[in-house]
């Protein structure tokens, strides 16, 4: 099963509707803070609400409750972002994750209670919506917490991007390999980034610019503006890359 998280950032409504459309109606859904009401005016129904919300205001806020869906006030003064919370949340329905948890770790910040069917589902992939736009300080921390699915499952992992029309972003690790076929490319530009630390034997395989047992190194851009030539397959025996597809 597929969870989809809409937060509060810039969020296109034909890119959205697209998206989480008809073909989409078994997956699950997350309004994360302003996302939640995001949705509520597409008349998109999610299964959760969680946030502090206080990026809307009391009438908006009142609609949300009127909805009367499993909803997770947070606190404004917190150390996480909503949308982080909004990870944790998708993380803890997964089966497998939420059994690898100790019951102290089984939570979401200061939450008594955790959301209905927590641990009651597969999870296969979790796509954010709304996490890019001009916060910058909210599009990186957004980027960042992708390592947390990266390293769900005690390491194994549950795929998860974020997505907006012109950019898909995606966390890799060495156990977690990433192959891409021109068809099923984002954007016309692959570009790879080392994200907390360098990375070594990089390899790039069916890109304009291959790599092979290469290291990559911290406060460089030569992985940017790569390009799929037939099917790429990028992998890493040590490290954490970000691989980003994105379009003009």
């Amino acid at each position: 099963m597929r969870v989809w998280i809409v937060s509060g950032g810039s969020l296109d409504e034909g890119f959205v509707r697209k998206i989480l459309g008809k073909e989409n109606r078994d997956d699950l859904l997350i309004g994360a803070d302003r996302g939640a009401w995001f949705l509520y005016r597409l008349g998109l129904r999610p299964d959760y609400l969680i946030g502090d919300f206080d990026s809307i205001d009391d009438d908006e806020r009142q609609a949300l409750v009127r909805w009367q869906l499993p909803l997770s006030v947070l606190p404004t003064h917190k150390d996480d972002t909503d949308t982080e919370a909004a990870l944790n949340l998708a993380l803890l329905l997964d089966r497998e994750h939420y059994q690898r948890l100790d019951p102290a770790e089984r939570r979401i910040m200061d939450l008594k209670e955790l959301p209905k069917g927590a641990g009651e589902y597969q999870i296969d992939f979790i796509g954010i919506l709304g996490a890019t736009g001009s916060r910058l300080d909210h599009v990186f921390g957004a980027v960042a917490i992708l390592g947390q699915a990266l390293k769900a499952r005690a390491g194994r992992g549950i795929p998860a991007c974020i997505l907006d029309p012109d950019n898909r972003i995606r966390m890799v690790d060495s156990g977690h390999p990433l192959s891409v076929t021109k068809e099923e490319e984002w954007g016309q530009y692959l570009s790879v980034i080392p994200f907390g630390g360098p990375c070594l034997g990089v390899t790039l395989r069916g890109v304009s610019y291959p790599l092979q047992d290469a290291r990559m190194d911290l406060f460089s851009s030569m992985g940017v503006s790569n390009e799929i030539v037939d099917r790429a397959e990028i992998s890493l025996e040590q490290g954490c890359l970000l691989v980003l597809e994105s379009q003009d």
